[in-house]
């Protein structure tokens, strides 16, 4: 599975905090909200890696970032 290996490579790398991945086939607003209870309930820095099918995402690593948690955005669609 993607997140064993997600997991496995962040212990690899001595990474000792928090691993919550979540897959979701959810409406970016339903996301957003998600992401918005995590940044309530996770003291920063946090870190978030946000995996996408597609763009809709911009201003979300932005928002993290403003309250000092570290995002990565990914996605498979192409925008230029």
């Amino acid at each position: 599975m993607v997140s064993d290996r997600i997991v496995g490579s962040l212990w690899q790398k001595d990474y000792k905090g928090t691993v919550e991945i979540t897959l979701m086939k959810k409406a970016i607003e339903s996301l957003r909200r998600r992401i918005k209870l995590w940044m309530d309930v996770t003291r920063a820095p946090g870190n978030l890696l946000l995996i996408s099918g597609g763009g809709g995402f911009a201003l979300t690593p932005m928002d993290l970032e403003k309250f000092f948690h570290n995002a990565i955005l990914t996605y498979n669609e192409a925008l230029f």
